[in-house]
């Protein structure tokens, strides 16, 4: 067998990536353990993971039928405080234990569960069991961030930052939600292998190991969260476009590259992937993201429309259920996990989301990587980690808050000015490094919580480290060969001209490449929204004739009839039954906005689709405008994920009225209801003004 040799300076980066990753791993460790509260990581579905760690097989257990397993499954305390029951006992299982199909959660967090299964056969079942896994992925993490550095970075520049990342008040945040955190080392691992190839490209050994690795890495992190399959989008692409040359052999190089990829890739996601059938994630985040929630995230907004009102899943089921409707008149109700969800989903996604709304798709890009590169810090108010209070670790926190303010501020740019000076040394990084840019943060949008992006922090970590690192570069410059180098490399007349030249050229065709597209899209969504609010204005409308109830002093409940279920939601058999209407009220303005409230009532709070509207202040006397509000309501078939329990209620969805206050009454001009617009789909809130036609029909910045 070869003896492996490591040259001096691998011997200390060796070295450097075990300390990094031992101090990680410890850290990590301690916090989860002393934090003194437990996340949600899914504990309910926790049920194959113990019976793997019992040595029963990996199957899902009917947990309602031992009260000491749904007791340990769902503790009263697992949001504000430790566990109430932090171990279960194999011995509680009973030799027939019966057994259920895995969930629609348990299929997607495959990894996650069968993990858990194996560390818990290791160190016996309990919650703090799980310590270990936490710090392994943590220190996994600092090292592939740590790795992403040091494509850039000197060492002692590349740990610095690899430190700030990792005692981040964000990434520990996010450590104890297993689930969130679980997929960022293998993200961090597969960029790093990406950047790695295209940028320092050394042959088919290189293409090979770093196609296989990144694949592998994707492949199990798409079984904690299945968002991860995006990355696919990134990985095949940038490979193809961005390898340098275009000579035979390099096509073998990116041919081999991406091969190795899929290949691994299907192997360490096969039980995702392949031996389970899930359906409802493939469409349904795209429109969840479209929320309020995310548009104040985003920093976007319309004056005339909002897709969608709240951050619930109900919400997204009742839209789809709509669309459904809309295709079949007859058809029965779908349900969230199923096929016909997902065939649905797919016609929703194509037909409205993406061919009405492209606009605000690119739009929502743009600004999320705005945010991820300005927003990403810690809180000057609040820079702890939660649950940490030591006195010796508040002034390096405090520190690390004056050092972010100052070095890693202004993020946006730093990242601008240091792109543009990749692109003038070298446009296909330049252009790599723009489609990276766009591919993530475009991920991101799609449901903008800080839990799906937060391991990107990395980005403005490495834009502060660069201006290190060019300081660093100046301050040798005074050793004379340096400055040799330097001047003869760069300071010399035909230089400057060259990089002069190149890099004009560079920022002007990555500003076609973003602007162009961003208002072609516009321009298409403009023209596809100025027909669907008219078919909304032209609809043939029925008038509704309101009930007034008083609700408290100064507020009332207008109950519009048929849309309103005054005796309450009809009998339905196990097929269930929905209902959807839209609400039109023409309101006269005043000098004021006036605040309207939908109110739903359900049978739990997940279903709950109220939610308040404004009607903006007159800009004109007399003024008036007219609301369209979607209202559904709906009595939700069973779930797939009832199997294993038998306390879960049926589920139901109803609306109450429309509230508002009293003195705001006579502003009412009128109620009406229809349907559908003729030949249009979706339903969605729409407030429209006289002139309304003039104003923009998609999202733009508002921060």
């Amino acid at each position: 067998m070869p003896r492996i040799t490591l040259s001096r300076p691998a011997k200390r980066e060796l070295i450097v990536v075990l300390a990094l990753f031992v101090v990680a791993t410890l850290s990590g460790m301690v916090y989860v353990s002393s934090w003194g509260q437990t996340a949600d990581i899914l504990q309910v579905g926790f049920g194959p993971s113990v019976m793997l760690g019992c040595g029963r097989g990996f199957v899902n257990p009917k947990a309602s039928e031992v009260p000491e397993l749904a007791a340990f499954l769902r503790p009263d305390l697992h949001h504000d405080g430790p566990p109430v029951i932090d171990q279960f006992s194999c011995e509680l299982l009973p030799e027939d234990m019966p057994t259920v199909p895995f969930t629609g959660i348990q299929k997607r967090t495959w990894h996650l569960f069968w993990i858990a299964g194996w560390v818990w056969r290791i160190f016996g079942v309990a919650w703090s069991s799980l310590t270990p896994l936490y710090g392994l992925l943590f220190g996994l993490s600092a090292v592939a961030a740590y790795g992403l550095f040091r494509l850039v970075l000197n060492p002692p520049i590349a740990l610095a930052c690899a430190t700030l990342f990792f005692i981040s008040p964000i990434q520990l945040h996010y450590l104890p939600r297993l689930r969130d955190f679980a997929k960022a080392p293998f993200m961090l691992l597969a960029l790093f292998c990406l950047v790695f190839l295209l940028a320092y490209p050394k042959g088919w050994k290189r293409a090979l190991w770093t196609g296989a690795l990144a694949g592998a890495a994707i492949g199990l992190a798409t079984g904690f969260r299945a968002e991860a399959v995006l990355y696919l989008v990134l990985f095949v692409p940038a490979v193809l476009l961005f390898y340098p040359g275009w000579r035979w052999p390099t096509w073998g190089c990116r041919a081999l590259t991406i091969t190795a990829f899929m290949l691994c890739f299907l192997a360490a996601g096969w039980p995702v992937l392949m031996k389970f059938q899930t359906y409802g994630e493939r469409t349904h985040p795209f429109l969840m993201g479209f929320g309020n929630f995310f548009d104040g995230r985003l920093g976007v907004d319309s004056p005339l429309y909002q897709v969608t009102q709240t951050d619930l899943d109900a919400e997204a089921l009742a839209m789809m259920n709509a669309h459904n409707r809309y295709l079949d008149d007859a058809a029965a109700p779908i349900i969230y996990e199923t096929p016909g969800y997902e065939a649905v989903g797919d016609d929703y996604f194509f037909r409205n989301l993406l061919w009405k709304f492209p606009g605000d798709l690119a739009t929502r890009t743009a600004a999320s990587g705005l945010r991820i590169l300005d927003e990403l810090r810690p809180n000057p108010n609040a820079y702890m980690p939660r649950g940490l209070s030591h006195p010796f670790l508040e002034p390096l926190y405090r520190a690390r808050v004056g050092l972010m303010d100052t070095l890693f501020s202004r993020t946006r740019y730093v990242a601008l000015a240091l792109f543009l000076l990749l692109g003038a040394l070298s446009p296909r990084l330049g252009f790599l490094t723009l489609y990276m840019a766009f591919c993530l943060a475009g991920m991101a949008s799609v449901q903008f919580a800080t839990r799906h992006y937060f391991h990107l922090e990395f980005v403005a970590l490495l834009a502060g480290g660069a201006l290190l690192q060019l300081g660093w570069w100046t301050a040798t410059l005074v050793r004379r060969a340096q400055r040799e180098v330097f001047r003869d490399r760069f300071l010399n007349r035909a230089a400057l001209g060259a990089y002069g030249k190149t890099g004009a050229i560079f920022a002007v065709v990555a500003l076609l490449l973003v602007a162009i597209p961003l208002y072609a899209l516009r321009w298409h969504q403009d023209r596809q929204l100025l027909a669907l609010f008219t078919a909304y204005e032209a609809a043939e409308m029925d008038t509704v004739w309101p009930t007034v109830g008083v609700l408290d002093e100064g507020r009332i409940r207008l109950t519009c009839d048929p849309l309103t279920l005054r005796d309450g939601l009809p009998e339905a058999g196990p097929e269930g039954y929905f209902d959807v209407g839209m609400l039109v009220v023409e309101l006269g303005l005043k000098d004021t906005p006036t605040p309207l409230n939908v109110a739903s009532t359900s049978g739990h709070p997940d279903h709950n689709l109220s939610w308040t509207a404004t009607a903006p202040a007159a800009s004109v006397e007399g003024e008036s405008i007219r609301y369209f509000i979607p209202i559904y309501n709906a009595i939700w078939p069973d779930t797939p994920d009832n199997d294993s329990w038998d306390d879960i209620p049926v589920s139901w969805t109803r609306f109450e009225g429309l509230e508002m206050d009293v003195a705001d009454v006579p502003q009412i001009i009128g109620l009406k209801h229809f349907t559908y617009a003729d030949g249009h789909t979706p339903l969605i809130a729409t407030l429209l003004r006289p002139g309304w036609e003039e104003v923009p029909h998609y999202q733009r910045f508002v921060r």
